[in-house]
């Protein structure tokens, strides 16, 4: 895990304060949770071909790893001081390892469709690889919406972050799947990327902007910023772009024009940079785009 592991055992004992806090409020509640998603891991777990190849009891298999998932929510229960909660949990939620999964096909369920972020390979991509820490970001949203002026400077740190949807690069064969010419399939990148980062977000600054009225206005500022620092990423990008290369060249001009959206002096530096990879971009395309214009 490197230097992710603290990221996870953090994420990790934050689920289980949070499931402690309710088990002792309402076991019966927290009790009905976990066995919601032990069942939910049997019916979607993708080793049960396996286990019916190698194990000679597979359902025996599937009663023990029901049981072991169950432990820690039924130590939580009983520290909560509810123990025939957890008794009941221990012996009745492994039932679950009777559900007909005999036949399961091993294929990858994902909650996360495509469609809802407008057949966006980048954003789809990054949010499937990074899912803890995009879990972080929106508990961090979560929390400063009741912090005046700071839940909108929040969220243009988060604009920051939906940077990384566009530090990679995706195969050629997705850039002539829409049959645009390079002026086009910019503006559709560009507007992608607003679309898909204010639908994640506008909750967030809605609820901010209903809790603080007087500091609504910050909003302004905000929305300015991500715009800028989201058409940046994504001209940037196809400045650069290279289908031989995953990644674009981190060049030091290029990082030094997102530096310039955080220091207001530097600031009219990255406008110039901005203008100059927009044209760059269009130029760049066009050697890999075939003659879409009508």
């Amino acid at each position: 895990m490197g230097w992710f592991l603290p990221v996870v055992l953090l994420f990790a004992a934050g689920i289980a304060a949070l499931f402690f806090a309710v088990a002792a409020a309402h076991p019966l509640w927290a009790a009905l949770i976990a066995a919601a998603l032990v069942v939910r891991f049997q019916l979607t777990r993708r080793d049960t071909l396996l286990m019916n190849l190698l194990l000679r009891r597979p359902r025996l298999g599937a009663w023990y790893d029901c049981h072991l998932l169950l432990l820690p929510a039924s130590l939580l229960l009983l520290a909560a001081g509810h123990p025939w909660h957890a008794l009941v949990l221990q012996a009745a939620a492994p039932t679950a390892a009777l559900l007909p999964r005999c036949g399961a096909a091993l294929r990858h369920r994902s909650l996360l469709r495509i469609g809802w972020l407008g057949w966006s390979p980048e954003w789809c991509a990054t949010l499937r690889r990074h899912r803890i820490a995009t879990l972080l970001l929106a508990l961090g949203a979560l929390l400063l919406a009741a912090v005046p002026y700071w839940s909108f400077i929040y969220l243009g740190f988060t604009a920051l972050a939906a940077v990384e949807c566009y530090t990679r690069n995706e195969p050629l064969a997705l850039l002539l799947l829409p049959e645009l010419e390079s002026g086009r399939l910019l503006a559709r990148k560009v507007f992608e990327a607003l679309r898909n980062y204010l639908l994640a977000t506008a909750p967030f600054a809605l609820a901010a902007a209903l809790l603080h009225p007087r500091a609504a206005w910050v909003a302004a500022l905000w929305l300015a910023f991500s715009t800028l620092v989201l058409l940046y990423a994504v001209l940037a990008k196809y400045a650069l772009y290279d289908p031989d290369e995953p990644r674009p060249v981190a060049s030091t001009v290029m990082l030094f024009g997102l530096i310039g959206f955080l220091l207001p002096p530097l600031l009219p530096v990255s406008l110039v940079l901005l203008v100059r990879y927009g044209l760059r971009a269009e130029r760049n395309l066009n050697r890999y785009l075939h003659d879409y214009s009508r």
